[in-house]
């Protein structure tokens, strides 16, 4: 079998199953018995098996990053996730909504010297959720409002 994508983030992540809480720790064993399962079963139910495997994989791996998502860094598969078929809506929409916080949209201008003359309706479209005022505070970030007249802002890092 293949190194299924939920060992490969406890492996990066240097997490043990252990320690994971035990609802987790259950769905764990129950994907190893599936994988039990295909050795004692026909070939034709096999397929059937597999994206159950899948699904369980991708599920269990969705339960790790929500149980620790403010604590790890090897957060890339977060985006594998919602572009799997197999994932539930809810799941995927959850694993978007994690990928793209205020913070993180503003961190990405900033990166690419985006940082000035923003305009609010581009801002919006790019994802940002928090009320945009004359002078917003998101994260370490200002979005501190430069025109009277128009909605345009630019983006200031705090110092800290």
């Amino acid at each position: 079998m293949k190194d299924t994508d939920f060992k490969k983030f406890l492996n990066t992540n240097q997490l043990s199953i252990s320690k994971l809480p035990q609802p987790i720790q259950d769905k764990i064993k129950y994907y190893k018995e599936l994988q039990e399962l295909i050795s004692k079963t026909e070939a034709s139910i096999h397929p059937e098996i597999k994206e159950d495997l899948e699904h369980l994989d991708y599920e269990i791996l969705m339960d790790i990053q929500y149980e620790y998502q403010d604590k790890l860094e090897n957060n890339e598969r977060l985006e594998k996730l919602s572009k799997c078929p197999l994932v539930k809506k809810n799941i995927k929409q959850e694993a978007v909504s994690q990928l793209h916080t205020d913070e993180t949209i503003l961190k990405e201008l900033v990166d690419m010297g985006r940082t000035k003359n923003l305009g609010k309706k581009e801002l919006i479209a790019m994802g940002i959720k928090t009320k945009i005022r004359r002078d917003t505070i998101i994260g370490n970030y200002i979005l501190k409002r430069i025109s009277p007249i128009r909605f345009r802002y630019e983006i200031i890092l705090i110092e800290k």
